[in-house]
């Protein structure tokens, strides 16, 4: 699987980001309503997908839903909603990420 960023994951670690990808197109397929079957790691969510702020807020809930986690708003920045791909890591990273408390 071509990476965009030069990063190599090892299979298993790529695994797991295939997996975060899933969560994040059915995040999306459930906000908008819709199916989406030709997304992609590169489709652009506010280009391709023409989401909203009020639409990225409801797929970030879905995705804290989704893998148990919370988001620290602090942690998010506008790259890490560019792509599929991007949300996908983002989440990843915040799952991986220690629990403060």
């Amino acid at each position: 699987m071509e990476q965009s960023t030069g990063e190599q994951l090892s299979p298993a670690r790529e695994e797991t980001l295939e997996e975060f990808r899933r969560g994040v197109v059915k995040a999306l397929e459930n906000t908008l309503k819709k199916e989406l079957p030709n997304a992609t790691w590169e489709t652009r969510l506010f280009d391709d997908l023409s989401l909203d702020s009020t639409a990225v807020l409801e797929v970030l809930m879905e995705l804290e839903e989704q893998f148990g986690i919370v988001f620290d708003p602090d942690d998010l920045e506008l790259e890490h909603l560019s792509t599929v791909r991007a949300l996908a890591e983002f989440v990843r990273d915040a799952q991986d990420a220690p629990v403060d408390g």
